[in-house]
């Protein structure tokens, strides 16, 4: 990933070859997002692998985290928050608005807090 956005920098220096990038079909930039989708969400289920599912704690955690990982995203985008401070209100925006950190930081809080299986 590192080598990747190395050279997304290096076009950005040279016009004719961000122009090539620019020229890319948008069917194109969606397969390859599907792809790369694909790719996080098998490694999300690879990991499932080393959860025991037969706990209750184990799947009300991870049931948990997956529903509020997508209801507080949609909340937040009907409902913006103003503070009154612009940039905090852009930053406090952005961070509830991702998914996958919505879900990562609740799972974790969770796994964390909930005493062994009940």
């Amino acid at each position: 990933m590192q080598v990747a956005g190395v050279l997304l920098m290096l076009t950005g220096l040279f016009t004719k070859c961000a122009a090539v990038l620019g020229s890319i079909p948008d069917a194109v930039i969606g397969g390859i997002l599907a792809m790369g989708i694909s790719m996080i969400a098998g490694v999300a289920i690879g990991n499932l692998q080393n959860v025991d599912l037969r706990l209750t704690r184990n799947v009300t955690v991870m049931g948990t985290a997956v529903l509020m990982g997508a209801v507080i995203p949609y909340h937040f985008e009907k409902n913006r928050i103003n503070t009154g401070v612009k940039t905090l209100d852009d930053c406090l925006n952005m961070l509830l608005s991702i998914q996958m950190l919505i879900a990562g930081v609740i799972a974790f809080v969770l796994d964390n807090t909930v005493p062994g299986s009940f």
